[in-house]
This record gives C-alpha cells, sequence and structure tokens, in this order.
C-alpha cells in the first residue's frame, strides 16, 4: 500500500492546521501524545488493539485541543456540514493528518502505523458490534432501562430504551417499572433520577462531572447569598431558582428557601412563576440562561461578580457566575461566516450560548426544542446549529451545519463507552453493582421538593 504522503513532500505543520498552537513545545508541554506510545517496536496495531486504542485516544486529544478546521492542504472540510465529519473522503483527510503528525512530531516514517488504522478501526467497530449483542442479551435477561441523554455518542445513544433532554430522562425515567436504570450521562442527571425515584437502583457507566454544575456547590451558594445580604438583599427578598445541570445539595438548597428546578425547556415558565412572588430571582449556575431569559421577557438581569453591586441591586434576575464551556464555543464571528457563505440560511442555538449569539440567533431553544424546530425545516433550507456536536450531527442528512470553527463536544457526555455499558450490566448480572448513585437523605428530601415544584409549573 501506497503512503499517504509523499515523503519528499515539505509539510508545513502550521499550513495542515492552522489554528494549531505556536509550536512542537507547545503540544509536548501539554503531553497529549506520549513518545513512546508510537514508538516503532511497540506497535503492531492488527495485534495490540490496546495500544492503538490508547494511541488514538491521544491523537483525538491533540485534535480536539485546537480545531477540527482543516485547510486546502489536506482538503478543506470547510462549513463543516455534519455529515462531512463521518464520510469516507473525510476519513482519509483524518489518515493524512495522522500520518502527518507522526512523521513532524516524532522523525518517523512509521507508515505501518498509518495503514493499519483502517484495519485497526474494523477492528474496534467488530468489537463494539459484538459488545452490543451482548448487552442486548443482558437486557432481556435483567430488569434494567437504559437511558440517555441526546448528547452521548451515536453507539452508545442507539442501545437506549429512552433518550431525552434533561426534563423529558427526569420524567421518563421516574416512570420506568424497572428495578434498575443504568443511565447514560452526568452525574447530576443521575442524582435527580435517584432523588425522584428512591426505590430505584440507578447506575451510571460513568459518573462523569458537568463542568458546569462542578462551578457551583452548596459553600459558593451560600457565598454569594452572603454578598446579596451585605448589598442590603436579605434571604426573604430572594427566590433562588436552579437550572437542573446541579447537584442533589445545590437543588436541596434551593429547595430548603422555597425555590424551583428548572430546565432549559421550562425555565421560562419557572421564572416567570418565581416572579409572581414578588421577590428577587437568584439564578444559578448558568449565567447565559438566567440573562437570555430575562432578555426574552424585558427584564434586567446582573451577573454577581462581573456587574456592579448598584446593578445587581437593581436587577430582577440575579445571576450566579457559571456557565456551560461547550456553548461558549460558539461566537459572533461564526454566525456572520454563516450569514456571508449562505444569506438565506438560519441560526438555531441552546439558551446556554452567550447572550451576543442569542440575540443574533433565528432561533433559541432547549436541545428538544432544537430537535423539533430544525427536523420540520423544509429539506432544502439551511440551518447552522449551536449546541453539543453529537446531537447536530443526528439531526437531519443535509443542509444541517455546526455553528462553530471548533468541534463542539462535550468531553464528559462522551466519557461513556459500549464497554462502560456492557461491564455495568454485567455487574449487575454478577450481583456486584457499580458506579451507583446514593443521595443523602436530608438533602434527596429537599432537592425532590424543589424538583417537584418544577412539575408543578
Amino acid at each position: 500500500m501506497k503512503n499517504l504522503i509523499d515523503k519528499n513532500e515539505s509539510v508545513n505543520f502550521k499550513e495542515i492546521v492552522p489554528d494549531f498552537k505556536e509550536s512542537v513545545a507547545a503540544v509536548e508541554e501539554e503531553e497529549i501524545i506520549e513518545e513512546e506510545i508510537i514508538e516503532e517496536d511497540k506497535i503492531d496495531i492488527e495485534k495490540d488493539i490496546k495500544t492503538f486504542t490508547i494511541f488514538h485516544e491521544k491523537f483525538n486529544k491533540l485534535i480536539k485541543k485546537e480545531t477540527y478546521f482543516l485547510n486546502d492542504k489536506i482538503g478543506k472540510i470547510g462549513l463543516k456540514k455534519t455529515a462531512d465529519w463521518i464520510d469516507d473522503s473525510y476519513e482519509s483527510k483524518y489518515l493524512r493528518l495522522y500520518n502527518i503528525i507522526i512523521n513532524k512530531f516524532f522523525n518517523t516514517q512509521n507508515t505501518e502505523i498509518i495503514l493499519n488504522f483502517k484495519t485497526a478501526r474494523e477492528l474496534l467497530k467488530e468489537q463494539c458490534k459484538n459488545l452490543k449483542e451482548e448487552i442486548l442479551k443482558l437486557k432481556e435477561k435483567l430488569d434494567v432501562t437504559i437511558v440517555a441523554h441526546f448528547y452521548q455518542k451515536d453507539e452508545v445513544f442507539e442501545l437506549a430504551d429512552i433518550n431525552g433532554d434533561s426534563l423529558e430522562l427526569a420524567k421518563r425515567a421516574m416512570a420506568a417499572k424497572s428495578k434498575y436504570i443504568l443511565f447514560c450521562g452526568v452525574g447530576f442527571m443521575g442524582e435527580s433520577v435517584k432523588v425522584l425515584s428512591p426505590e430505584k437502583t440507578v447506575v451510571m457507566p460513568r459518573i462523569a462531572c458537568c463542568a458546569m454544575a462542578k462551578m457551583i456547590d452548596v459553600d459558593y451558594f451560600d457565598e454569594n447569598l452572603a454578598i446579596l445580604n451585605k448589598a442590603g438583599i436579605q434571604n426573604d427578598d430572594i427566590l433562588p431558582i436552579t437550572y437542573i445541570n446541579s447537584s442533589a445539595a445545590v437543588k436541596a438548597a434551593v429547595g430548603e428557601m422555597g425555590g424551583y428546578v428548572c430546565t432549559s425547556s421550562n425555565a421560562f415558565a419557572i421564572i416567570k412563576r418565581g416572579l409572581e412572588s414578588g421577590k428577587k430571582i437568584f439564578f444559578v449556575p448558568d449565567r447565559c440562561l438566567g440573562q437570555n431569559f430575562a432578555n426574552d421577557i424585558g427584564l434586567k438581569s446582573a451577573v454577581i461578580g462581573i456587574n456592579t453591586i448598584e446593578e445587581v441591586k437593581d436587577a430582577d434576575i440575579i445571576c450566579y457566575n457559571g456557565f456551560c464551556s461547550v456553548h461558549q464555543l460558539f461566537t459572533v464571528e461564526d454566525i456572520e461566516f454563516y450569514r456571508e457563505k449562505y444569506p438565506d440560511i438560519l441560526i438555531a442555538v441552546h439558551p446556554e450560548c452567550d447572550p451576543s449569539i442569542v440575540a443574533l440567533a433565528d432561533f433559541s431553544g432547549s436541545t428538544s426544542q432544537l430537535i423539533k424546530y430544525i427536523t420540520e425545516l423544509p429539506a432544502d433550507q439551511k440551518v447552522a446549529v449551536g449546541t453539543e456536536y453529537n446531537m447536530v450531527n443526528r439531526l437531519r442528512p443535509n443542509n444541517t451545519y455546526v455553528l462553530s470553527s471548533t468541534k463542539p463536544e462535550c468531553p464528559t457526555m462522551n466519557e461513556t463507552t459500549v464497554q462502560d455499558v456492557y461491564d455495568t450490566l454485567k455487574a449487575i448480572e454478577n450481583g456486584n453493582i457499580i458506579n451507583e448513585i446514593k443521595v443523602d437523605d436530608k438533602v434527596s428530601k429537599y432537592a425532590k421538593i424543589a424538583l417537584e415544584r418544577m412539575f408543578e409549573v
């Protein structure tokens, strides 16, 4: 087989990935790829799938670190049409970049690594197929319901009995009759199911964290309340509302103060109900969601730590300074790029995006609302979508684009693998349950109150 690039060809890495960090040293400093992994005497991919998997994961981290926007040197993917990420032509571009990295960074012409890449991928696919078959057998045998969020990888998403966004999953998992709920998502989601259904055994293949949920805990919640108290706003005049992307402990703190939980699909209704109390809304942890809904209903908002104390005191909705790292990837420049390229294109975004993005969009909505809006568009209508990549990639086969110059994939949502699902089911079968979600009784009591208030609106 022929080498994927001519050995005599002069390759400038900065030309290949123009937005990549300034130097090789920066990559080495991050320790993203370890040279020993690819030493020729340690690699035989066809015989050692584990070694390949390690190397492949490290390569993915390298690419994800900065950009998925490849230039014309290796065939520009360009406007990030979602189908282009997975077609055969992309695979060849991917392989070529793989080869360039090895040759440039590690001074090797070990083309066997590259030439065996497809073989290794086929082995991995076969392994995944076999695991899926075993998972289906275990599902039939065990009293278990598999639940997966929209942001999960396709191969995990496809295994689920229940798919949806946070609100839908909370409701449907609660209604499931199975003894076991196997939840593919992030930690706070599993906690919410356990709080709402304490009689069920809730397990997670990976107890992955949510960066936004980790931005707030009970101590930070209390510290922000103290700031408001110091500004002259007492707790009796505050109604806290927490986005579902928060721990059970934070939900409990909110519930104990008479507050609500909300999701992106019902936040508007929850905030309107909260305003009926005549109190100031303290919205946690996502500042963008709070600001965007304040803008929607013509109210003033302010962010603790960003706005002045006077602005905070004057605001109707006071926001905690948290955010979603994935939805921060979308920029005004991305929107301008698409509007210039396709004047008739629509822009649809999640309200976790910055208010500057939402203001320029044609539509803003939760994951389920985005799905409904986009899938009901005429087939010839182009749309650029600002939310997590895996969900966007499943929406429609044509005329759908990712609104970002980088791949907006949630790293923690994508930790769960088919192997993890299999291992968790196998543990249930063997009576040795792993990654079970447990919530303190007092925390569960008040978190449940806050969640149930949400369902009442």
